[in-house]
């Protein structure tokens, strides 16, 4: 069941309109739906869907607008014409059809897309259902569901600062490139390396009165060529493996194809000051963090780009492999080949987390780190740490700093000559990010002199006088010192 608005073009504005106002009004949103449904969150839309059919539409409800569309654009099923025209005036049915998300078989309407709300937008998708319960049947060109867990925390990291030009690679349906028209660029590029793809995002710009988005079939940045961008952001397919057929997923056979090429052109594309967002499943290797390694794929011009990695959750290579053979039904020989290939590739862990990429407006040194996510890191904080991690050392010695409540100073011992003396010091914080910092000895007791009343120079001055850090030591030393605390929560400037 194809969608006619893949081969025959769209309707009017006007039609797009009139199903907005009434999706707006109408009580379609992701809290109405999850609480309809009887599910957390819509990335949980699979377990409804697992649920046989009388279960199904218990939880649906009383004959209203939203029963109406659940049935419609999530369950799939063909719906009375009498149902419809009960809770969906005329003039908005008829909008419906015209932009093809109805179609009439028999005495009633089937949608040949799968509709949901995502955060204050509506996204059409592909199917994954059909009207008897079956397997959506799917194609290398599937349009993919925005809903579900991974893609919505993507979309999460999405900034929302001011963008003058923003651009989402591998846009799919194109939630990420209109959220982002709607929230904070002024223009946005949406790529996509399929045709399918591109009209599903265009389809979805005009249900969200959208015009600031410019949509474009290709590969990666080839369709904008010679334009520079503000912000760069791709979800890209990174499943491993050799057997893989569905553009969405493909990662090719280490889960790293597209995003090294990504990485490799962005040196072009990338404004100075201008930042790339990725969020992905990422490796170490016995002989290069993953970090180490991004910054390699950047080539020769790498000193212009700072790279930072937030890691979301450690997988262990035989845990992924494991989960991967089970979920295709495979073997114990797949097992062991999949051991093997890790092994081969040299794949030392297996993690989730967010890539940010940031290129330099000014004469520094680049710094490449990396932070575990904490349990409140929100994107302000993402920000936050690209900003200060360009502060030069140097302009932190005249501020005050101020140790922050709560954070743990992990001290172990060791006994030695029959006395029990510290030999390991190491600060514990979850906020902004989850950090194990270890320090020296008279790093702690500096921490302890931070009570926002005195300087960094003047704190220099004083551990100096006290021989608590190195005669030759300069006024940067500590100035580092502040900074490196400040990036790790431990302390704060006043």
């Amino acid at each position: 069941m194809e969608p006619r608005f893949l081969t025959q073009g769209f309707a009017p504005a006007d039609d797009f309109a009139t199903v907005c106002r009434f999706l707006q009004t109408s009580g379609f949103t992701e809290d109405a739906v999850c609480q309809r449904l009887g599910i957390d969150n819509l990335s949980k839309i699979l377990s409804y869907l697992s649920r046989d059919r009388q279960e199904r539409e218990a939880a649906l409800g009383p004959l209203d607008a939203l029963r109406v569309l659940a049935t419609l654009f999530l369950n799939g099923w063909l719906t009375p014409a009498s149902e419809i025209d009960a809770v969906i005036p005329l003039p908005v049915r008829g909008a419906m059809e015209a932009t093809g998300l109805l179609d009439r078989n028999g005495d009633g309407f089937v949608s040949p897309v799968m509709l949901y709300p995502l955060q204050q937008i509506f996204i059409a998708s592909d199917r994954l259902v059909e009207m008897d319960g079956a397997d959506a049947s799917v194609g290398p060109d599937f349009v993919y569901f925005a809903i579900q867990h991974k893609t919505r925390t993507f979309l999460s990291l999405l900034p929302d600062d001011p963008c003058e030009a923003f651009l989402e690679l591998g846009t799919g349906c194109g939630a990420a490139a209109i959220l982002a028209a709607k929230k904070n660029a002024r223009h946005v590029w949406a790529t996509d390396l399929t045709e399918r793809s591109c009209l599903f995002t265009r389809f979805n710009c005009l249900l969200n009165q959208v015009s600031n988005v410019e949509t474009l079939a290709g590969d990666l940045f080839a369709p904008v060529k010679d334009r520079q961008f503000d912000c760069v952001v791709i979800h890209p397919p990174y499943d491993m493996g050799p057997d893989q057929s569905f553009v969405f997923s493909d990662g090719g056979e280490d889960g790293e194809r597209l995003l090294r090429r990504t990485i490799s052109e962005l040196p072009d594309y990338l404004n100075p000051g201008g930042r790339f967002y990725c969020h992905a499943i990422v490796a170490d290797h016995e002989n290069a963090s993953y970090e180490q390694r991004v910054r390699g794929w950047l080539g020769d011009r790498q000193e212009n780009f700072d790279v930072l990695l937030v890691v979301r959750e450690h997988v262990a290579p035989e845990e992924y492999a494991a989960e991967s053979v089970a979920l295709g039904g495979g073997s114990s020989r797949q097992l062991a080949s999949w051991k093997s290939f890790f092994k081969t590739i040299g794949v030392k862990e297996l993690l989730y987390g967010y890539l940010v990429i940031q290129r330099k407006s000014a004469q520094r040194l680049e710094f490449t780190i990396r932070r575990e996510i904490g349990p409140e890191t929100a994107w302000r904080d993402v920000s936050w740490l690209l900003d200060w991690e360009a502060t030069p050392c140097s302009e932190l010695l005249g501020c005050a700093v101020k140790a922050i409540d709560g954070t743990e100073l992990a001290v172990r011992h060791r006994i030695q000559d029959g006395e029990l003396n510290p030999v390991h010091y190491a600060f514990q914080t979850v906020r902004p990010f989850r950090t194990n910092l270890e320090c020296r000895a008279w790093v702690a007791y500096f921490v302890t002199l931070c009570d926002g009343r005195k300087s960094g120079r003047d704190h220099y001055e004083f551990l100096l006088q006290k021989g608590a850090i190195p005669a030759d030591s300069t006024p940067e030393y500590i100035g580092q010192a502040i900074k490196t605390l400040v990036s790790a929560g431990v302390l704060q400037v006043e």
